[in-house]
């Protein structure tokens, strides 16, 4: 550990570190958020694309129920659009896997960064109570001094 010296003003000899990881856990932070933002809105879309899913289904459905179908190549063009929707979907899925993925890779340097950050807090608060355990001493010290020499005076006084 580094000597402590006398100051009237403590000062952190990693300040400029901190602020470093201050401002890094602000960018992690930032990127979490996005990255949330991302996940939401391709999880949005994948549950939209299975809504239509459904509604293509319902809707063949009705139409074969109520006959309105002309004939096989009709039913032949809608279960293709019902595949094509399909693969859309598993598209969509991978998607969002992938930026789950990321979300949970920017949540994971949003914790280092936090991590990296409150070490470097904590190490100035311990440097910081050092150095008032040194101040205090140094005041006590001068005051222990001080009444040395108002007692040694008024000795010398007394014995003029």
């Amino acid at each position: 550990m580094a000597k402590l010296r006398k100051s009237k003003r403590f000062k952190y000899n990693l300040q400029a570190a901190l602020k470093v990881r201050k401002i890094r856990e602000t960018q992690a932070q930032e990127a979490y958020k996005k990255s949330i933002e991302v996940y939401e809105e391709e999880l949005r879309k994948e549950e939209e694309k299975k809504k239509e899913i459904a509604i293509a289904y319902q809707t063949l459905h009705d139409k074969m129920a109520s006959g309105e179908i002309a004939g096989m190549n009709e039913i032949t063009l809608r279960k293709h659009h019902l595949k094509v929707l399909a693969g859309e979907l598993e598209e969509q899925t991978k998607r969002r896997e992938e930026a789950f993925e990321a979300m949970e890779k920017a949540r994971e340097k949003l914790v280092e960064a936090v991590k990296d950050k409150k070490i470097l807090e904590k190490d100035r608060e311990k440097k910081k109570d050092a150095w008032k355990k040194m101040m205090d001493k140094e005041a006590a010290k001068f005051l222990d001094e001080t009444t040395v020499i108002k007692y040694a005076s008024k000795l010398s006084r007394e014995s003029n």
